[in-house]
């Protein structure tokens, strides 16, 4: 309800003016019962002069019963001192203990810089001003969290045989800048040291935990009182609908504690921030060019016009046993720069460029922007694995009858890196999970059966994210293919079989045979009015049967029919764990159909082998501040790992030697953590935007690194304020005040009487003078 020298608790204010309304009541009620009955012989002329007169004596005692109400209602109002906004905090600060706790944001949106500095730089000065609040009185402690330390890595809140306030107590302890630091003569020359070395973290992160850890506190220390200071840049994306917040800071309101929000930022500046930066294309093979796309995104209300996007590309030498970690030097290679001619508000636009890396191993392409309001969204690292070949098995029979068709058609003169292997049916049957796992696809070519331990590998191989085509054929044995592969719609096999159909020969009004569905692999041939693929002609597909359709599984999807019809599908693609399956109702060979020998077979086969080797190099994006997990065999490694991550300003790497320990679950793997944040340290080894690169020396004394990039998570780019009045409404259970960095009062003063105070002396006054007029009116007296 209202702060005050009381409570805020709506339900005890309720109380106290039912209180008020009942009391006079109450009195005028017992005084009714003190009355005598008199007998009279004039009772009759009184009674009469009642009956003509009682309507305005109920009146005006009714007037007098309500003004008396008034009354104390008004002396009520005006001892809880209702108005005084700041009377609250005064109250705090003086008697017993005061605790103020101070809940930093330092995510990396609070770099936003205007012409007048950082949000940051304002979130340091309002620290001074906090503690000027608390110098000059006793008993005033000050706690300062960065929202960064609020729940570091390690801590598990949802361990319920800790009791909650140890885990708040032990997160103040370890990572709190400042944890209940007495004021006194020498505390501004300490706060003054804490913000020198404060600065942005390059983290995304909200405030939930770091109020989870005072809030917990706060409900145990009840011989405190308590000031909470949340210092911010109240974005839309965190404030936007902080249920989650809300009730949180309702705990500290109902322990009793003061909220103050302090907001840093009055406006938005405009910002870019580069959101993607991948690999487009699948086959990854030195001295063959690959695709790749860079993303930006405008972040402010503003258009973006002329946007230039720096390129460039580091490739590392391969390890040898020799190599030193330190002292590897990658060779840059300048990308051309791409622009954009102009970015909408809240738009991203994508480019596409070609990079060449012509030595195998783990090499990096990064992308950067030129400055604006936030610098820790400018750039972006992308780390890709280049290997020999890319390899492909094709399983067929002893003559080859399709599959030299498909190679051809893959890897024309070994121009497109790809590397087919070819293999009969017993290849699958014999083979491990370890020689299937360097093949991206697998292409079973007019398989007849394969044995049931071939069925499990494939299966196995496609969970794990490999690629499997399926081309029908004559030799095609339907009954296996439905009750080993289709295995009513569990096994691989995207669709079950029917049965061998002949395709009709056009006389006239010809229409193509193979029409295609929008879809990546189709990109050749769509939107061409003049396709080459309509001279294409099939003449044999296997039907499925009647009752199927694929709108029956949402993971099965036609992507090409014979004619156009629905009962005649020719492609059909599945996924299937993490790989993906796509099934040819005809064969690859000139058997059922001429495709092989028309120009469009090639660019279509070789975008489904990009398609279906998607799994095998899915995106393993990490953020700034997340761990990286380290496993690997104690036969094939030594313990001794040596890790180099993003250094400072002067570019230099940081160096440090880490040694695993052998895994509690499993005996034979040397397992460890990088970047978990322990006590002793201020900042996780991750925090830092960048190529990391772990050295790990095999057994046999060769090396192998593991380089990976951690970029910062693009959801902290967003700029966009929260609307201030929509906020308060949102928090009103809490009852916080929201002020301006510019605008907080280190000196908050119980004033004697607010305007409102005033008012009520004044209605008080009226009020009585009321209440005696009519008192002297009701009441009887001798003249």
């Amino acid at each position: 309800m209202f702060d005050n020298l009381f409570t805020s608790s709506p339900g005890i204010w309720g109380g106290l003016i039912g209180g008020m309304i009942a009391l006079p009541i109450l009195i005028h009620l017992i005084n009714l019962m003190r009355h005598k009955t008199v007998k009279w012989a004039a009772m009759d002329f009184l009674l009469k002069s009642y009956k003509k007169n009682r309507n305005w004596v109920w009146l005006k005692q009714l007037f007098l019963l309500l003004s008396r109400i008034a009354a104390l209602i008004l002396a009520l109002f005006m001892l809880g001192q209702i108005g005084c906004e700041e009377d609250r905090i005064s109250k705090l600060l003086g008697g017993a203990t005061t605790h103020h706790y101070v809940l930093l944001d330092d995510s990396f949106s609070m770099s936003d810089r205007g012409t007048d500095g950082s949000a940051f730089d304002r979130a340091r000065e309002t620290l001074s001003l906090i503690g000027a609040r608390a110098k000059n009185r006793q008993n005033q402690l000050f706690t300062l969290l960065r929202f960064s330390n609020g729940r570091p890595v390690g801590i598990d809140r949802s361990n319920q045989g800790v009791d909650s306030a140890e885990i708040g107590e032990s997160v103040l302890n370890q990572f709190a800048d400042l944890n209940g630091e007495l004021v006194d003569s020498l505390f501004d020359q300490r706060i003054e040291d804490v913000k020198g070395r404060l600065a942005v973290s390059n983290l995304s992160i909200g405030l939930s935990d770091s109020l989870s850890s005072v809030a917990e506190l706060v409900g145990e220390r009840e011989n405190e009182n308590a000031i909470v200071y949340v210092v911010s840049d109240f974005r839309e994306k965190d404030w936007g609908n902080p249920a989650d917040i809300d009730n949180k800071l309702n705990e500290l309101h109902t322990a009793g504690a003061a909220i103050e929000m302090i907001n840093c930022v009055k406006t938005a500046e405009a910002n870019l921030s580069l959101t993607e930066l991948e690999a487009e294309g699948n086959v990854r093979v030195a001295g063959t060019p690959l695709m790749m796309k860079v993303t930006v995104k405008n972040c402010s209300e503003s258009v973006a016009e002329k946007v230039q996007i720096q390129l460039g590309s580091l490739a590392f030498p391969e390890p040898t046993s020799a190599t030193v970690p330190e002292e590897v030097q990658p060779e840059f290679l300048e990308i051309p720069t791409v622009f954009i001619q102009s970015i909408a508000p809240g738009e991203s636009q994508s480019r596409s460029f070609p990079v060449y890396f012509n030595t195998t191993g783990d090499h990096v392409v990064f992308a950067s922007l030129p400055d604006d309001a936030v610098a820790a969204d400018n750039e972006r690292f992308s780390v890709t694995g280049f290997s020999n070949t890319a390899k492909v098995l094709l399983v067929d029979d002893q003559e080859q009858s399709h599959s030299a068709f498909m190679a051809l058609a893959i890897s024309p003169g070994g121009m497109t890196g790809i590397e087919p292997e070819f293999r009969t049916k017993d290849f699958l049957r014999d083979a491990s999970a370890e020689v299937l796992n360097p093949f991206d696809v697998i292409f079973l070519m007019d398989v007849d059966t394969l044995d049931e331990a071939a069925v499990r590998n494939l299966e196995n191989f496609v969970s794990d994210g490999g690629g499997l085509a399926v081309f029908a054929g004559p030799k095609s044995n339907l009954s296996f293919y439905n009750t080993s592969l289709y295995r009513n719609g569990e096994g691989v096999l995207p669709m079950p079989f029917g049965k061998v159909v002949d395709v009709p020969e056009q006389l006239e009004d010809r229409v193509p045979d193979i029409a295609p569905e929008s879809h990546p692999i189709f990109a050749p041939v769509l939107g061409g009015k003049n396709s080459l693929l309509g001279l294409v002609q099939v003449k044999k597909i296997i039907q499925p049967p009647i009752e199927w359709s694929a709108n029956d599984d949402s993971q099965t999807t036609v992507l090409a029919t014979v004619r156009g019809l629905d009962g005649w599908p020719l492609v059909v693609d599945r996924s299937f764990g993490k790989g993906r399956v796509v099934l040819f109702t005809t064969t690859a060979g000139p058997v059922w159909n001429n495709w092989m020998r028309n120009a469009t077979f090639p660019p279509i086969m070789l975008l489904m082998q990009n398609y279906l080797a998607e799994g095998k190099y899915q995106l393993d994006q990490k953020l700034v501040g997340e761990t990286i997990d380290v496993n690997v065999a104690s036969s094939d490694f030594t313990p001794n790992l040596t890790v180099l991550a993003p250094g400072g300003s002067d570019g230099a790497r940081l160096v440090s030697k880490v040694k695993m320990k052998v895994s509690a679950a499993d005996s034979d793997q040397l397992v460890t953590t990088i970047g978990k944040l322990l006590p002793s340290e201020s900042v996780r080894e991750t925090d830092l935007p960048g190529i990391y690169d772990i050295w790990m020396r095999r057994t046999d004394s060769g090396q192998e690194v593991k380089r990976l990039s951690l970029n910062v998570d693009t959801a902290e780019s967003e700029m966009a304020l929260a609307n201030r009045q929509q906020l308060l409404v949102d928090l009103a259970k809490s009852n916080p005040s929201l002020v301006d960095w510019d605008g907080f009062n280190p000196e908050p003063k119980q004033k004697p009487a607010s305007s409102l105070s005033k008012l009520l002396l004044m209605l008080l006054a009226v009020v009585l003078i009321a209440e005696q007029l009519l008192a002297y009116s009701t009441s009887y007296h001798r003249k």
